[in-house]
């Protein structure tokens, strides 16, 4: 397999050499390999062609052309192109401000009780093709402007709000949402430095008591369960998707032996590693 084919064009988040790339127009060739940063939220945008695309407990997913799919901070995404493959990608900078009237924790208002969040895609209209289109043509042409870049982030987002349901919204932003956005990604941005949530509080300069109830009000769940969870989750990850050695993980998340590694994922996954690894290839 081969790695990113080609990089069309991109804006600069600061307009500057080694910035991080915000919005990219990407081309990649049949039986391509492609992973996401996870620094940022990052919505694709796929104009022609299909991927093949994993990311935590999601595994082996196909999106194809006229689809959307939002993937949020933290969360390890990668993919295989089946056949020649273009794709939009906007990333969500915490220095955009949006218009009062559409923020993204307002679309958690419409959730019914009995919501349950499965993976979604979101379906590019004329509107967003049209919108897409025109970046496209921007990207291509090797132009850059950090002023340009915020208005075309604003005018999608515009986009979303015009002509797109709330319903339909919430289900593409869902992983990204909380009601407390920046507090959600202080988290993202922490918790993997932190085996418990008294590290987390501390690297976030919160107390102890102010962190646990506020983690909860924003999360839905006690703040050491979530971080079992999303630590399982990306264990499963490496496991299943990474060529690291079961030494290498077991010593990156901070495991005292092999056999305590072995038993959190027989605990907490349901298999030993190798079991686990084995599957994911079949």
């Amino acid at each position: 397999m081969r790695t990113l084919h080609l990089e069309k064009g991109s804006f600069l988040l600061n307009n500057g050499a080694g910035d991080d790339l915000i919005i990219e127009y990407i081309e990649l060739i049949e039986n391509s390999t492609w992973t996401l940063s996870d620094k940022y939220s990052t919505m694709i945008f796929v104009m022609n062609g299909e991927l093949l695309f994993s990311f935590n407990e999601y595994k082996n997913q196909l999106i194809g052309e006229g689809k959307a799919l939002m993937i949020p901070t933290s969360y390890k995404f990668s993919a295989v192109t089946k056949q020649n493959c273009t794709l939009i990608t906007i990333k969500i900078p915490e220095s955009i401000h949006f218009d009062r009237s559409f923020a993204l924790e307002s679309l958690l208002s419409t959730k019914s009780s009995e919501y349950t969040y499965n993976l979604s895609y979101l379906d590019i209209n004329e509107m967003l093709w049209m919108y897409l289109i025109n970046l496209q043509s921007y990207l291509t042409k090797g132009i850059q402007c950090a002023h340009l870049l915020e208005l075309k982030i604003k005018e999608l987002f515009f986009i979303f709000q015009t002509f797109y349901s709330k319903e339909k919204l919430l289900d593409f932003f869902y992983l990204h949402l909380s009601t407390d956005i920046s507090f959600r990604d202080l988290v993202y941005k922490n918790y993997s430095k932190a085996k418990t949530a008294q590290e987390l509080a501390f690297l976030m300069n919160y107390s102890s008591s102010g962190f646990h109830k506020h983690f909860k009000k924003v999360f839905g769940m006690p703040a050491y369960q979530w971080i079992l969870e999303k630590r399982s989750k990306i264990i499963l990850y490496e496991i299943s998707k990474s060529k690291k050695s079961f030494k290498e993980i077991s010593e990156e998340y901070g495991f005292n032996s092999p056999a305590h590694f072995n038993d959190f994922c027989k605990n907490k996954l349901g298999s030993s590693p190798g079991t686990i690894r084995k599957e994911s290839i079949k």
